[in-house]
């Protein structure tokens, strides 16, 4: 079964002024210069999946320069029942979205029902920079399958956000009180020890799907490993551990253990992919895990997510290129939507299949073709 996005209306996102448009069931190539806004396009389509933009976290950046607001008006099929959205966007207003013209009180409420992947340049982050990055990477495919967990973790997140407060007042004030602080730690094991449980089970799915598709893009064996760390390895208690580090995290103001310092540990021959892999093994590295995600986000949802491919083939070596194009191109995948600067490498991968292709200039998106056949100018 599929998720397809069948027609997508938007009025002032990022740079797009406006635009109406359909969709093939496959492939859907924008091609154009950098700057252009094919990734705002992309991006457009990830937040109708996940209420939250790729390139900024503050919603009101989104609304086009000098406009009041924006719209995005959506439909789908999702395992052929028919979904339609409607998103209304104004700065310093609370976004509003509605499904079948019923309005979410709750964001969270929608997280899971339109499943997406997105791989973009950005996903370097994952090995360049610190564990936030990795940890938001299990966060975003586990959301999407498990609402306890999106709830747990936002859960989680204010605890310690309050615990945090309460540290840096204890550190200011010995007066204060303490005994709160062990309310908070019983209320963090809790939701600690679901969201440790459901990351462990997501990895050990993960990892052998993983390998086997960075094995496809290489075609090497590079010995490539990860590995989840916490510190609720080896059956330790939340409460106990917070316990022992009292008086360390009153001095530093802050909580020094819990699911919120997780890490995913990555390797290459045994030492860390940050330090010893190449450009091209560093990507082919995060495009495996990606794709690995899809896996697995696909058997827990039985239904193929929409996959987001922004400007996937720059820096990786013709081998690597064709091997990917392969991949994606099987029937493992749904609904495709991607991006590139040179036609070259989209002609590879559409090879007559079934596909539109759109021209994006200036935030101004034209369809040029459909499944090889130029379209004629009205």
């Amino acid at each position: 079964m599929n998720c397809e996005l069948k027609h997508l209306s938007l009025l002032n996102y990022r740079n797009i002024a406006e635009c109406d448009l359909r969709f093939s069931r496959k492939f859907n190539c924008f091609l154009g210069n950098n700057g252009m806004g094919k990734t705002n396009l992309l991006d457009s389509v990830l937040f109708l999946s996940l209420t939250k933009s790729h390139l900024t976290s503050i919603d009101s950046q989104l609304v086009r320069h000098d406009q009041p607001f924006l719209m995005m008006q959506a439909e789908y099929s999702i395992n052929d029942i028919p979904e339609n959205l409607n998103v209304t966007l104004k700065p310093k207003v609370k976004k509003s979205i509605k499904r079948n013209g019923k309005i979410y009180t709750r964001m969270s409420d929608h997280i899971g029902l339109i499943p997406v992947v997105l791989i973009s340049p950005a996903d370097q982050s994952l090995i360049a920079d610190g564990s936030d990055e990795r940890r938001r990477f299990m966060d975003i495919v586990i959301s999407q399958c498990d609402s306890r967990y999106l709830n747990s973790l936002s859960k989680y997140n204010r605890i310690i956000q309050n615990r945090n407060n309460l540290l840096k007042q204890l550190a200011e004030n010995s007066s204060v009180d303490s005994s709160l602080l062990e309310i908070y730690d019983l209320q963090l094991q809790d939701e600690a020890e679901y969201i440790y449980e459901k990351r462990h089970e997501f990895i050990e799915k993960f990892i052998p799907t993983f390998q086997k598709t960075y094995n496809k893009i290489a075609a090497v064996d590079d010995r490539i490993s990860l590995q989840y760390v916490s510190h609720l390895d080896n059956n330790a208690k939340l409460s106990e551990l917070l316990r022992e580090c009292q008086a360390r995290d009153i001095i530093l103001g802050y909580t020094t253990r819990g699911i919120h310092k997780d890490d995913l540990i990555m390797s290459i021959g045994n030492y860390p992919i940050r330090t010893t892999g190449s450009q091209g093994q560093n990507k082919s590295f995060v495009i495996a895990m990606k794709l690995a995600q899809y896996k697995v986000l696909n058997d827990a949802k039985g239904c193929k997510p929409i996959l987001l491919l922004d400007d996937l083939f720059d820096r990786l070596d013709t081998n690597r290129v064709s091997n990917i194009i392969d991949i994606v191109a099987s029937d493992e995948f749904g609904q495709i939507f991607i991006t590139d600067t040179s036609r070259n490498n989209i002609d590879k991968l559409l090879n007559d299949r079934e596909s539109s292709v759109f021209e994006v200039t200036d935030g101004r998106i034209k369809l040029i073709s459909v499944s090889g056949e130029p379209v004629l100018e009205q």
